[in-house]
């Protein structure tokens, strides 16, 4: 399918520093606006943006200034239990789908890869090793060899395929305290396909409208993210628009400061085209 490009002109300009993208806003992304550069964003109250997004220029076409502009980037997400089943979008009508949820400790990391064993350290049982493997350019593992995890990862395949994980640092496991960590906290969690988390998941995710237009004969609405605290769900939280990215410094411990990407988040209003959702959350380690 052809893209086209969607020009957010989106926030209450406070300051523009010229030449390096950087301003300050106190609202609401608005729903509408003309055409201008894309790619640059800034800090709110609760977040600021990074120069990734693929950004264009112009205006027209349904609201005034609304295009689609999305991250083609492929996420991938799969996993390999102890109990040799395999979950993830690589296969066929359902295959790969499930829902699982797996404690163990971290006992390889890699680029794009993490190896569970939940065979505790203090059993004298056979290892029971499963491999989580993410990939998108621009996501970065933060995860220690040695960490107390859990993770959760659901796979729909019912007319195409959406996966949701979540991954999350344990204080303790059994009778073992965590020696990296000794507290909760959010490592990763990422979607493709879906617009959800999980109930147990520290954040919320709800999606907003953001503005919708024309194109090949079909109604598009281009959707904003929007998270918060699950624990403060009167909260501001952050607005991550479509093809963008943005840090956010969460009051909850078990957030902290996070790197968020909006992937993708638009209805084609097309049949069967239900899966053009995609996002991931990291911790900010850049603070």
């Amino acid at each position: 399918m052809r893209q086209v490009v969607c020009s957010l002109a989106i926030f209450s300009w406070i300051s523009v520093i010229a030449g390096c993208g950087s301003v300050a806003v106190d609202e609401r992304p608005s729903d509408a606006g003309s055409g201008g550069s894309g790619g640059g964003g800034g800090p709110d109250s609760a977040a600021s943006s990074s120069s990734s997004g693929n950004g264009g220029s112009g205006s027209g076409g349904g609201e005034e200034g609304c295009f689609l502009r999305q991250d083609t980037s492929t996420l991938t997400l799969a996993l390999e239990t102890h109990e040799g089943k395999t979950l993830g979008c690589t296969g066929g009508f359902r295959e790969g789908d499930g829902d699982v949820v797996i404690q163990g400790q971290v006992v390889e990391v890699g680029d794009t890869s993490v190896l569970i064993d939940s065979c505790p350290p203090t059993h004298d049982c056979v290892p029971k090793r499963s491999r989580l493997s993410v990939s998108e350019p621009g996501l970065l593992l933060a995860v220690t060899e040695g960490a107390l995890v859990e993770l959760r990862m659901a796979v729909e395949t019912p007319m195409g395929c959406g996966a949701r994980l979540l991954l999350m640092n344990l204080p303790s496991w059994g009778d073992i305290d965590n020696p990296v960590n000794p507290s909760s906290a959010l490592l990763l969690a990422a979607a493709d396909g879906l617009d959800t988390t999980f109930p147990e998941s520290p954040f919320l995710l709800y999606k907003e409208l953001e503005c919708t237009t024309e194109f090949e004969g079909s109604r598009h609405e281009v959707y904003l993210f929007r998270f918060m605290e699950a624990d403060s769900p009167d909260a501001r939280g952050v607005f991550v628009p479509q093809g963008e990215e943005r840090i956010w410094t969460s009051s909850s411990s078990a957030l902290g400061s996070l790197r968020i990407r909006n992937l993708r988040s638009y209805e084609s209003g097309l049949p069967d085209d239900f899966w053009n959702w995609a996002y991931w959350i990291i911790p900010d380690l850049s603070r």
